[in-house]
């Protein structure tokens, strides 16, 4: 994935407010062992990585998914302006791999080293947020994880706007999922 921001500065939202991401075992890491096999050099690790998954893992529904948030859309999040980030040209980027598991839909990266991204979780997270506002499809159905052939890490992109962010009830059915 990539952001295109001038005004981007480096920030964690793990460090910041204590946000874990959750180490699990997942399938991804084992299809980008595979790929990487295939690499004939590091330039090619993402390509190579999300072309085996695209079609060889039937969860896997799209690469290089290019999303945008306008300033204003930023904006609504006062936690977001709480760390100072003031995105004048608004973002872009592209997400690696979407993903359809268990009702859920999932944002992944690759990130070579994954065990020592720090800014993974905000990069995702904006992204997540991108793309909730671009379908309409509410926070709470997305889930978002960066790998590599070892490691995958998780996280809810919901649960950092319920820790962060005053919700209006009438807005909580958007972050809660339903049991």
């Amino acid at each position: 994935m990539h952001i295109h921001c001038p005004s981007l500065p480096d920030f964690s939202l793990s460090s910041l407010f204590h946000i874990k991401a959750k180490r699990k075992t997942n399938y991804a890491c084992r299809l980008a062992g595979l790929a990487l096999v295939m690499t004939k050099n590091n330039r090619e690790r993402h390509e190579v990585v999300q072309d085996f998954m695209l079609a060889n893992d039937t969860a896997t529904l799209a690469c290089e998914v290019p999303v945008y948030l306008y300033r204003r859309e930023v904006g609504r999040f006062q936690f977001l302006k709480d760390l100072g980030l003031d995105f004048e040209e608004g973002i872009t980027g592209h997400i690696d791999v979407i993903q359809i598991r268990y009702g859920y839909i999932h944002l992944l990266d690759f990130k070579p080293q994954a065990a020592k991204e720090k800014y993974a979780m905000a990069q995702l997270f904006l992204y997540a947020l991108a793309l909730s506002l671009r379908t309409g499809i509410w926070l709470r159905n997305f889930v978002c994880g960066w790998f590599d052939d070892k490691d995958y890490f998780e996280f809810r992109p919901a649960d950092i706007v319920l820790k962060l962010e005053k919700i209006d009830k009438g807005e909580m059915r958007k972050y809660i999922p339903p049991f």
